[in-house]
């Protein structure tokens, strides 16, 4: 895993945030209970609503990520986790790269962190934390703990996987 601190702009995250809170409105989420194979989901409570991220911000995303991500055309995924849903080990394997910019500063009392094995079978744990990027190019095995109930707001990321 590669991480990348601050690696878009505050303006943009909050853009992107603004464009989020308008889609919630909507009808446009999937569920992670319906759309995630059943392993991911295996003996977690909650659920992950997804959904796809505007090509304006995806065109802007490409651009402020270039010199970042490996050059594969890739699709951007909003995560909107909610109490409780988290996802299992895997290791995003049909993809060139799985990368996830988070939108949201998030406290470890919560939940909702990341953890991964390296390729010495090493253990990590991270906290999200807005404008942060976690590139995973050598399909290391990770997963997110559930969100505790306890957590004042949804665990906002985007998903972006290199095709």
């Amino acid at each position: 895993m590669k991480i990348f601190y601050n690696a878009i702009r505050d303006e943009l995250i909050s853009s992107i945030n603004s464009d989020l809170d308008e889609r919630l409105k909507s009808r446009v989420w999937n569920c992670s209970k319906q759309s995630w194979d059943k392993d991911l989901t295996e003996g977690i409570f909650g659920t992950c609503l997804t959904g796809e991220v505007d090509f304006r911000f995806k065109a802007k995303l490409k651009t402020e990520l270039k010199s970042i991500l490996p050059p594969f055309e890739f699709t951007a995924n909003f995560h909107f986790w909610q109490e409780m849903s988290g996802i299992n080990f895997h290791s995003d394997g049909n993809y060139n790269f799985g990368a996830t910019l988070y939108l949201n500063d998030w406290r470890k009392e919560w939940g909702g962190l990341f953890v991964w094995q390296d390729i010495n079978s090493k253990m990590h744990v991270i906290c999200p934390q807005a404008g942060m990027l976690v590139l995973n190019d050598e399909k290391e095995e990770h997963s997110v703990t559930p969100v505790h109930p306890s957590a004042p707001y949804a665990r906002r990321s985007i998903q972006l996987f290199g095709a």
